[in-house]
């Protein structure tokens, strides 16, 4: 009898512990933001950059978020922390470019346009 007792206590425990891995799963998810760009050119066709360096930096901690653009000159970075951001773009040829900072609210998603310019070699 004890022992079913004790079994019957061990699997409540463990299913309650389950129930608050997922629901902290499931915060995290809430929480987390994304942000999603696309990175063009300023021709008159506005042609996508591939390969753009992108950096995102939290003001709060310093921490950095790095990836680059793919053929459509498009990037995504999920699960970022809500909070204020600073975006910056690097590739040969075009410099550098640092984009105004954006605000992350809790389980949101910024999603923008950035163009940059070829730099012109005499």
């Amino acid at each position: 009898m004890n022992i079913r007792i004790a079994a019957t206590l061990m699997l409540v425990a463990t299913i309650i512990l389950l129930g608050n891995s997922i629901t902290t799963a499931q915060e995290m998810l809430e929480i987390s933001a994304t942000i999603k760009r696309e990175v063009l050119d300023t021709t008159p066709e506005q042609n996508p950059i591939p390969k753009v360096k992108v950096t995102v930096v939290s003001m709060a901690t310093n921490e950095e978020y790095t990836t680059h653009t793919d053929q459509k000159g498009e990037y995504e970075i999920k699960n970022l922390p809500a909070g204020r951001y600073t975006i910056n773009y690097t590739k040969n040829g075009y410099g550098t470019r640092v984009g105004k900072s954006k605000v992350l609210a809790p389980g949101g998603e910024i999603y923008d346009r950035t163009k940059m310019k070829k730099k012109t070699i005499y």
